[in-house]
């Protein structure tokens, strides 16, 4: 039948070894995507100077409280996050509201609750059109679970 010691054999051992990986390992479609527009809640933080950051903190009630600091804003702005899920990767994009006159910047807290994401890991990627600051950080959302990492420049 077929030799063994012959190359034409592990030629066609090693095709086949392949063919059934590639089946296995396959590329898998990605799921639905769904996108929120949500508030980002403003508050002056006068007179910090910290280092930008972004921290997710998992709720009780299942939701995910959102906040950013340390990013300078016009007093009287307004913002809000496009929120988009594609299975285990989220997309938060800030973008400005109501822009307010003048050239006074100070450093603001952002908050928001994001209401539809799952219990389970997720890797994150922040980015504010306003600043330009970006960050990104898995944060897996479980009860009372906590996330948090510098938003660059």
């Amino acid at each position: 039948m077929f030799d063994v010691h012959s190359i034409e054999f592990y030629v066609i051992a090693l095709f086949v070894a392949f063919a059934l990986l590639g089946l296995i390992v396959g590329h898998r479609e990605p799921g639905p995507a769904t996108s929120d527009i949500v508030e980002l809640v403003l508050t002056a933080e006068e007179g910090t100077t910290g280092i930008p950051m972004l921290t997710l903190q998992s709720q009780p009630d299942g939701t995910v409280l959102l906040t950013r600091t340390g990013l300078p804003m016009r007093p009287g702005e307004t913002a809000h996050l496009v929120v988009t899920v594609v299975d285990d990767k989220v997309n938060v994009v800030e973008k400005r509201g109501v822009r307010s006159p003048g050239n006074v910047m100070i450093d603001h807290r952002g908050q928001a609750v994001l209401t539809s994401l799952r219990n389970r890991r997720y890797y994150v990627r922040y980015d504010s059109a306003i600043t330009e600051h970006w960050g990104t950080v898995r944060f897996n959302h479980l009860n009372d679970n906590r996330a948090q990492c510098e938003l660059k420049m």
